[in-house]
């Protein structure tokens, strides 16, 4: 509406005949058709009066009207009061010229260019124009804000759906991140019982170690037991000397250490049956390394798929923290599209003002043609 009420009153004006005020109405009336209804008196070129069909006829009509008036000059039969505009004046600037004008203005306007007669529109016609204009626009804006309504509406219901589905993930997003954090300590809490048990395990391996060395040594004391089984009391003194740093394990040479003492004659039945004891052990031993070298090798496979696995969570642990950081994403973006609602929203209000304003110059036309009538009625 801005556009055509910004318009210039030009492009709506029509082409008017123009005659001198000399001329005599009997030859200017000559120039009345069905298209012409009024005919503009220049003095100089410049507009100063009309003459309007209907009031020159009228007056032509009465009694002695033909006898008095078609041999006066048209300056004596004029309508003087003009109402004049430039013809760069918007439709809007005519309407307010209009509004304040007082008079009778003759129904008709005059649009010039450099004080000089560019064209005329009749009061109806322009009205007629002005009320066009403002349905047109009023219709438009309507038709608008229509569409609007229903932007608005569908966007209003994506929104719904959007903040449901962004709620139910945000749930889900919260739930997982804590599912996954206690998988976390629980992953944690397991390396670090692996870790423990391949540190015990090591202990053991060291134990064993000891253990072979231990077994070891007792095999050379066994061998020096044998070759000074004459010298008893030399044996019984290496013997507990040996079974003290044996410890635990050379408990029960210590037994054999005190019958040395006693018997020494069965030292060689005695270190026989040690020696046998001894390769037992350390047979039994091996294979208890054997087997913890099994173990020890299937816990260090385990510690490799816990660390995969913690992998694996540390990366599902991010995805779940970046969803999460999504949901807040689309928390961010459903408040911008909130925004947007009322930005369209206000954009309805200034429309509906718009229509409003429409309403008003409707009535402000009325107003004037009302005024009009009543001053051409007096």
């Amino acid at each position: 509406m801005v556009d055509l009420l910004s318009a210039s009153i030009k492009n709506y004006g029509r082409k008017c005949p123009e005659i001198h005020g000399e001329i005599k109405l009997e030859k200017a009336i000559q120039l009345y058709d069905d298209n012409t209804d009024c005919i503009v008196v220049i003095e100089e070129r410049k507009p100063v009066g009309l003459l309007i069909k209907e009031r020159i006829y009228a007056q032509l009509s009465t009694l002695y009207g033909p006898f008095l008036y078609p041999n006066k000059s048209v300056s004596k039969m004029m309508h003087t009061a003009l109402l004049m505009v430039n013809e760069n004046d918007t439709m809007l600037d005519v309407m307010q010229k209009i509004h304040r004008y007082q008079g009778d203005f003759g129904e008709h306007i005059v649009i010039t260019a450099n004080e000089r007669v560019a064209g005329i529109i009749s009061l109806d016609n322009f009205f007629d124009l002005m009320t066009e204009i403002q349905k047109e626009e009023s219709n438009k804006q309507m038709g608008s804000i229509s569409n609007k309504v229903k932007d608005v509406t569908e966007l209003a219901e994506i929104i719904t759906r959007i903040t449901s589905v962004a709620n139910m993930h945000e749930t889900k997003s919260m739930f997982a991140k804590e599912v996954t954090c206690n998988g976390q300590h629980v992953l944690n809490e397991v390396v670090k019982r692996v870790h423990l048990i391949n540190q015990i395990s090591d202990d053991h391996m060291n134990h064993i170690s000891r253990l072979e060395s231990q077994m070891k040594k007792i095999f050379e004391l066994l061998n020096g037991i044998h070759r000074i089984s004459k010298q008893t009391n030399l044996l019984s003194l290496n013997a507990t000397i040996e079974a003290s740093r044996a410890g635990k394990e050379g408990a029960g040479f210590q037994v054999v250490a005190n019958e040395v003492r006693c018997l020494s004659e069965e030292v060689d039945a005695a270190v026989s049956q040690i020696t046998d004891y001894v390769t037992t052990s350390l047979a039994e031993t091996n294979q208890t390394r054997e087997t913890l070298e099994k173990s020890r090798k299937d816990f260090m496979e385990s510690t490799a798929l816990v660390k995969e696995m913690e992998s694996h969570f540390l990366n599902l642990f991010r995805l779940t923290e970046e969803m999460s950081s999504g949901m807040v994403d689309i928390s961010e973006n459903i408040r911008h599209v909130d925004e947007e609602v009322e930005r369209v929203a206000e954009g309805m209000n200034m429309m509906a003002g718009d229509v409003n304003n429409n309403l008003k110059r409707l009535f402000f036309i009325e107003e004037i043609k009302n005024r009009q009538f009543r001053d051409f009625s007096a």
